[in-house]
């Protein structure tokens, strides 16, 4: 249980992710269990292949799976409802 008294079963308590468009200087973000939106970082792979490449090794250096990274930043950017959070995981 979290500080909002929600169950996020499942979930890490964060994960990298890639946001492909964003500008150069920073394609790769943080998102942050229960928080809306993520948090920028500085770091700019480059390309979204070697960008997914860098962001997959860091979420597996962290035991997290493709999943519950996909689940991570649909509720960061869409809310964290349980059942979202399962049909965008699905979906994507």
């Amino acid at each position: 249980m979290d500080a909002t008294g929600t169950h996020f079963h499942g979930l890490p308590r964060l994960c990298f992710v890639v946001l492909p468009g964003m500008p150069a200087g920073g394609n790769i973000a943080i998102c942050v269990r229960g928080e809306h939106g993520v948090r920028l970082t500085r770091m700019d792979m480059g390309q979204s292949p070697r960008a997914r490449a860098v962001v997959r090794a860091f979420n597996a250096s962290l035991g997290i799976g493709a999943a519950a990274e996909r689940a991570m930043l649909a509720g960061c950017l869409f809310g964290w409802d349980q059942e979202q959070l399962a049909v965008s995981a699905v979906l994507h």
